[in-house]
């Protein structure tokens, strides 16, 4: 049994031994995170498949986005897949409705941020897996 929460350097200790094991930024389905493409990410929990990942702001949840959702909903629902800010065998994903802003993680939250340059940029690259595809 644990308690608390890994330090960011285990986190990035774990994300570097996922990608030495070999798993790369191939997707189920055909390489659905290929640089340049748009995508949405859709929760597959039973309850709310119709929510997407979004944001307002900096802030990141789930939203209800349907046909009859506005451009602005859906554009915050919608980010562009690029190289890995921080390793190039990830990928980071951009905010379609405020380009040069990523989504990230840090102490189990999702934000959207600016690439600074900083050390944040860590915290923006993201490895594929199909490991929990139903």
């Amino acid at each position: 049994m644990t308690s608390g929460y890994p330090s960011d350097a285990t986190e990035n200790a774990v994300q570097s031994n996922i990608l030495a094991a070999g798993y790369g930024t191939s997707t189920p389905g055909g390489g659905l995170l290929t640089p340049g493409s748009a995508v949405s990410l859709r929760a597959t929990t039973a309850c709310c498949t119709t929510r997407y990942l979004s944001h307002s702001g900096s802030s990141v949840t789930t939203s209800v986005v349907n046909a009859a959702s506005s451009s602005t909903e859906k554009g915050n629902a919608s980010w562009t897949v690029r190289a890995g800010l921080s390793n190039s065998s990830c990928v980071s994903l951009e905010s379609r409705n405020t380009p040069g802003s990523f989504l990230r993680h840090q102490n189990y939250q999702l934000y959207l941020n600016t690439n600074d340059g900083s050390s944040l940029a860590d915290d923006v690259s993201w490895v594929a897996s199909s490991a929990w595809a139903s």
